[in-house]
């Protein structure tokens, strides 16, 4: 788990009402810095479970699905 990912589980166990105000409170007070982490270390999740998904199909794909049949084993 990375950091945004406690952060949402952290934002899951407030009450609504105050997790928008933290959150409100993070947006507004250090200018978007949090924002920008949080935006980009969702970014690096997705695309890490987007590679690895691609990664998996290319391996699937480039596998052959049925063993070649040799010259010699053909009647």
């Amino acid at each position: 788990m990375n950091g945004a990912d406690w952060f949402d589980f952290g934002m899951g166990a407030l009450p609504r009402k105050v997790a928008k105000l933290v959150i409100a409170a993070l947006v507004l007070i250090p200018g978007g810095g949090f924002a920008a982490w949080y935006v980009n270390e969702k970014a690096a999740g997705i695309e890490e479970m987007v590679q690895d998904y691609l990664d998996h199909l290319v391996a699937t794909l480039s596998m052959p699905s049925v063993a070649p049949v040799s010259p010699a084993a053909t009647p």
